[in-house]
């Protein structure tokens, strides 16, 4: 075989395997991106705020959302915000006799903010944090009640109750926890805060 025909054939053969790799190299590509997607976690949280008197139960309030796990993307935390604005009477205008109340706008309601990472066990660390707020009705058969700071509060008027908690929680798929069971040194009632966890198939 001539020289200029051995130069063809192996120009010919290099040609063939790289329009081979080529196609074979993009179609790794995806795959990976597939493979990176298969792996990530959605755990569906469901936050239960319980109130409680004595063994009666006053309230309980379920709030469900979603979180991805180890998330890079930007969006680490998800956040729940429900509530509304109570008018909470202030007194009255420098007017006089029949002037017209005053009040104030409170926000009452509940705020969740949580985010979640993977453990070398399976398992699944929550960083959650609760902020809520309510507000007691007044209640005039009652007399007035000495707080525990020994600030006299008129059972006259509404009262505003404020929690806030953050926590560190490592839990399984599946698994409920109580966070938190506090009690209001006003009322006596007791407020339980319990999370389950769930992985999104």
């Amino acid at each position: 075989m001539k020289p200029n025909g051995v130069k063809r054939l192996v120009a010919l053969t290099f040609l063939a395997t790289l329009g081979i790799a080529l196609p074979t190299r993009a179609q790794d590509k995806p795959a990976a991106t597939q493979e990176m997607r298969k792996s990530e976690t959605t755990l569906k949280v469901t936050v239960i705020v319980t109130e409680l008197d004595g063994a009666k139960k006053i309230s309980s309030l379920p709030y469900t959302f979603y979180v991805n796990v180890d998330d890079k993307g930007g969006h680490t935390t998800s956040s729940v915000r429900i509530g509304l604005q109570v008018p909470v009477a202030t007194g009255t205008s420098s007017a006089g006799a029949g002037a017209p109340t005053q009040f104030q706008y409170m926000n009452i309601g509940t705020n969740l903010d949580c985010s979640a990472n993977s453990t070398f066990d399976s398992r699944y660390k929550l960083a959650l944090s609760v902020d809520r707020t309510s507000l007691s009705p007044p209640d005039e058969k009652k007399s007035p009640t000495m707080a525990s700071e020994g600030v006299n509060i008129s059972s006259a008027n509404p009262i505003i109750q404020h929690f806030s908690s953050s926590y560190n929680l490592t839990i399984r798929d599946g698994q409920t926890l109580e966070a938190t069971s506090t009690s209001d040194p006003i009322s006596g009632h007791v407020l339980q805060i319990s999370v389950t966890a769930n992985a999104v198939k």
